[in-house]
């Protein structure tokens, strides 16, 4: 399984969601350490400027 731009996430969770979905894992990423108008995401007080991304990984038959 190769995942397209890779570098540009920190996975930090994986998430495998029970049958029908088995096939499908969600993969979280931590981006506390991108900047949010110019402080690193996890420095930021308001815990709602706060973010993460997700992408989903689709396993072939």
């Amino acid at each position: 399984m190769r995942v397209k731009h890779l570098e540009e996430y920190n996975p930090e969770a994986i998430v495998v969601y029970p049958p029908p979905g088995a096939r499908e894992i969600q993969i979280l990423s931590d981006d506390g350490a991108v900047p949010v108008a110019g402080v690193p995401g996890k420095s930021l007080t308001d815990p709602n400027r706060q973010t993460f991304r997700s992408f989903w990984l689709t396993s072939g038959d």
